[in-house]
C-alpha cells in the first residue's frame, strides 16, 4: 500500500497536483469532497485546505503540508 507521500509525489508527476504554490489558500470545515492527496473524503469533522490556482485543489491538512513539501522537491535522473 502506498503511503501519503508517495501518492503526493505520483500525482504530482502525473500532473493531477500542481508543482507550483497556489497564489490563494482558504480553510474550512470539509463538505464531503474527495481530497486531491489522497482520495479519500474531507468530512465535516476535518478542516478542507482549498488551494486556488489555474484551478481549485481540495485537501486535508495532512495532504496539503505533505504537497507542499513536496511539490518543492526536484526529481533526479536515474
Amino acid at each position: 500500500m502506498a503511503t501519503l507521500i508517495e501518492k503526493v509525489r505520483v500525482r504530482i508527476a502525473a500532473g493531477a497536483l500542481p508543482a507550483s504554490p497556489a497564489p490563494k489558500l482558504f480553510v474550512g470545515p470539509g463538505d464531503g469532497a474527495r481530497c486531491a492527496g489522497c482520495d479519500f473524503p474531507i468530512t465535516n469533522i476535518k478542516y478542507e485546505f482549498d488551494a486556488l490556482g489555474e484551478r481549485v485543489i481540495r485537501m486535508h491538512r495532512e495532504c496539503y503540508q505533505v504537497w507542499k513539501v513536496e511539490r518543492t522537491k526536484t526529481v533526479q535522473p536515474n
